[in-house]
């Protein structure tokens, strides 16, 4: 029969509030470890303000002054060993410490701040050093936190005492924060880490993890019900309605019911489009999936038009230029929610124009809003400039502030003139570590006008 039974986090909560002893008594001493459900990945609970031991032993008297702290916001399982003479039975309960530690980390920034007020360790003992790092999720991009104004050590290691002297810097935003705690009780704890969000950045709510390195900004709900916004849409593309499996993209409208797209995006991995796919356009998604549905804000398609075919896995040397697709959709549309202009590229120098990309990112994005009932899908965008662009090319490169992830391509890039909306490109992908996008060369504008004249658009327009 088991000994203990646990119960939830929350706010304020010390480790006296997590678990009871059926058997237990003031003299009884406990050893503490969190972690995961297996105890493969996890700490002993930092007590070494409390006795000399460490390793997560406390007398049961102290429990009530053991506080949880940001080492814990990760964790999901508490783990309690019984001492009365000999050691007992490790027993274990599901106790998630993210609600009791929220508190003790700052993941929204709006300025810079302190790094003392990143995270609380309520129970530092006298001679705790942290180490800190700054990078992405996985620990594999970043630096160690520079530490040389309070001590030659090195390697992001600072006492607690000095951490007030250094910063987290706005401009850090979108990555994590890396911190593991060394006492003598106990050497080196584990990692934890948490991405910190610029505030000053619009998102749909709090749940959300912007992918570090990138500059994406929420387009929020009255773009996304007003022109141009309301005419770029999510792009879903099924192969295989046997498994659960889609391709998904951005398209945007350019007459009242065609959408122009990358060529990838419509195709297979062979790089052949297969009329058999399933393609669904949601104009303007801005949340829930299923209320699209629900409202018959989703549309089919008609036919497909490719100017090149293109495999991902085997891209043409002078990609992206004609990576270009138009989808001519099952209805007609883009007389209530607008479509874009498609501005030829032949005769315009386009270096170092102001641009904007707007679309649907997914990649390594955590949307999900735990409040709804469906798959959460959002739109997003980034501000930047074309930085380089030849009439041959067919190519145009964006700053780096361009850059997105999975689910972008089909991205308008477009600027706005005279309140009128211009589409120049067609956001593709990265060569390298530069944005890059599909443009209008003479090529691509001739193949796009001819698609929409031979549906009856355009027609008192010429050819470049």
């Amino acid at each position: 029969m088991a000994r203990f039974t646990f119960n939830d986090a929350t706010f304020g909560d010390t480790f006296e509030d997590l678990f009871e002893d059926s058997q237990g008594s003031n003299d009884t001493w406990y050893r503490l470890w969190t972690g995961d459900a297996t105890g493969s990945e996890g700490d002993y609970v930092d007590t070494s303000a409390f006795n000399s031991y460490g390793k997560g032993w406390i007398e049961s008297k102290e429990l009530s002054t053991l506080d949880i702290d940001f080492q814990q916001y990760q964790d999901t399982t508490l783990w309690v060993q019984a001492w009365e003479g000999s050691a007992g039975d490790w027993e274990s309960g599901t106790v998630d410490f993210s609600v009791g530690a929220f508190n003790d980390i700052t993941t929204d920034i709006d300025q810079d701040y302190a790094m003392n007020q990143m995270f609380t360790n309520y129970d530092a003992a006298s001679g705790t050093w942290y180490q800190l790092w700054i990078g992405d999720q996985n620990f594999n991009v970043g630096n160690y936190v520079d530490t040389s104004v309070v001590n030659n050590t090195g390697n992001g290691w600072v006492e607690a005492e000095d951490l007030s002297d250094l910063t987290f810097s706005l401009t850090n935003a979108g990555n994590d924060l890396w911190v593991r705690i060394w006492t003598p009780e106990d050497g080196r704890n584990t990692w934890e880490h948490w991405t910190v969000n610029d505030s000053t950045r619009d998102i749909p709510h709090s749940n959300v993890e912007l992918p570090s390195g990138t500059e994406l900004d929420w387009t929020d709900l009255t773009q996304t019900d007003s022109f141009p916004y309301q005419a770029i849409g999510r792009l879903e593309v099924d192969y295989n309605p046997f498994d659960n499996s889609i391709s998904v993209a951005t398209g945007f409208l350019i007459s009242p019911e065609h959408v122009l797209t990358n060529a990838h995006a419509v195709l297979n991995a062979s790089g052949v489009f297969d009329p058999t796919a399933d393609i669904q356009f949601y104009p303007g998604l801005n949340g829930d999936r299923d209320d699209a549905d629900d409202a018959g804000e989703v549309y089919g398609w008609a036919s497909v038009e490719v100017q090149r075919e293109v495999s991902t896995n085997n891209l043409y040397a002078s990609w992206p230029d004609d990576d270009l697709a138009i989808i001519q959709l099952s209805e007609t549309i883009g007389d209530t929610l607008g479509y874009f202009n498609f501005r030829g590229s032949q005769n315009d120098d386009l270096n170092s124009l102001n641009v904007i990309a707007s679309g649907y990112p997914s990649a390594d994005i955590d949307q999900e809003d735990n409040s709804t009932s469906g798959k959460d899908i959002f739109q997003w965008g980034v501000l930047g400039r074309i930085e380089d662009y030849t009439n041959s090319g067919g190519t145009l490169e964006l700053s780096g502030s361009m850059d997105s992830t999975g689910g972008a391509s089909g991205s308008p890039i477009f600027y706005a003139y005279n309140d009128e909306y211009y589409a120049v490109g067609v956001y593709s992908g990265s060569l390298g570590n530069t944005p890059v996008a599909a443009s209008f060369d003479k090529d691509s504008y001739n193949w796009i006008l001819g698609v929409l004249q031979s549906d009856g658009y355009y027609l008192d327009v010429n050819f470049a």
